[in-house]
C-alpha cells in the first residue's frame, strides 16, 4: 500500500500526498475536513515526498517525470508560484529553513549536497560510496546520513545494500561512520 505523508502548514491546513491511478499528488485540507485541493494536479508526474519549511510558508516537494527523473521545486502553501529548484532529490531543510539537503545521481552513485535557498548555491558534500536519507542533526551543525562504501576497492560501489548511518560537519569535512555490521540501515526523514 502506498504510504501517507502528513504536515502541518503555518496557516493550519494539513498537506499530504495521496496516490491516484499512477501518480502523487499533493493535497491540502482544513482540520475541519472543509477545502480539499489538489495543489499540485499532475497527472503525467509524480509528486512523491514533500517537506513544510520549518516556518511553515512553503512546500518544498519532489516531483519524478514518465522516466522517474528527480527534481526539487518549491511552492507556496496554496500550490501557486512553483518553482524548479535544482535536479535531485530533496530530503531535509535545516531548522532556519535557509538550507535544503539533497541527493543526486553522479555516474552510478548517489551524492549529496546542499542548496541555500536564498543565493541558489548548492555545493557537493560527499564524493565517494553512494549516499542518501541526509538530515540536518537538532544543531544544523552536523549532517547523519546513510552511505554504502565501496567494499571491494575497484572503485565502485557494488549495491548489496549494505548501507550504514554516517555523520559530518555542514560543510562535508569530518565524515565518519556511526553503525558497523552486516545489517542494513538507512534513516528515513
Amino acid at each position: 500500500p502506498p504510504r501517507l505523508e502528513i504536515k502541518w502548514s503555518s496557516d493550519a491546513w494539513i498537506v499530504f500526498n495521496s496516490l491516484h491511478g499512477d501518480s502523487f499528488d499533493i493535497y491540502r485540507i482544513k482540520p475541519d475536513g472543509g477545502g480539499l485541493e489538489n495543489i499540485t494536479n499532475t497527472p503525467k508526474e509524480s509528486e512523491e515526498d514533500f517537506i513544510v519549511t520549518p516556518k511553515g510558508d512553503k512546500i518544498i516537494y519532489m516531483l519524478a517525470n514518465e522516466s522517474y527523473v528527480y527534481s526539487t521545486w518549491s511552492m507556496e502553501l496554496n500550490g501557486a508560484n512553483k518553482e524548479k529548484l535544482m535536479e535531485g532529490y530533496g530530503t531535509s531543510t535545516s531548522l532556519d529553513g535557509r538550507k535544503l539537503l539533497f541527493h543526486r545521481r553522479e555516474n552510478k552513485n548517489s551524492q549529496i549536497f546542499i542548496y541555500d535557498l536564498e543565493t541558489r548555491e548548492e555545493r557537493r558534500l560527499t564524493e565517494y560510496g553512494d549516499n542518501g536519507g541526509a538530515l540536518f542533526f537538532w544543531n544544523n551543525k552536523r549532517i547523519i546520513y546513510s552511505a554504502e562504501e565501496d567494499l571491494d576497492g575497484d572503485g565502485e560501489v557494488d549495491h548489496r545494500y549494505n548501507y550504514k548511518i554516517y555523520i559530518m560537519n555542514i560543510d562535508g569535512s569530518e565524515q565518519r561512520r556511526l553503525t558497523e555490521g552486516e545489517a542494513h540501515e538507512s534513516l528515513i526523514g
